[in-house]
């Protein structure tokens, strides 16, 4: 984050965020832990548009965990059809 010009601390904006997708080496280390760079990329509007109406915004920590959540290779859990759930409801 910090060679990226962007301090670990601060809120990520939509654009870093999308910047960080597209960055090679990023990219790299994602797709090494079986993370799906392309759908990550689709979804990030709409996780940025139920933060903000949340109040919230995106930090390292929740990035990471949002990253991480995003492997195919993870079963789903009652908390991740309670999520769906709540999102398509908003939607």
């Amino acid at each position: 984050m910090e060679s990226l010009g962007h301090s670990p601390e601060g809120t990520i904006s939509l654009e870093s965020f999308q910047q960080y997708l597209t960055d090679s080496e990023i990219a790299g280390i994602l797709s090494s832990v079986k993370v799906d760079v392309v759908i990550l990329g689709e979804m990030l509007e709409m996780v940025y548009e139920d933060l903000e109406r949340q109040g919230e915004s995106m930090t390292f920590e929740r990035m990471i965990e949002f990253m991480l959540n995003g492997r195919g290779s993870n079963t789903a859990t009652v908390r991740d059809i309670k999520e769906l759930l709540r999102m398509v409801q908003s939607c």
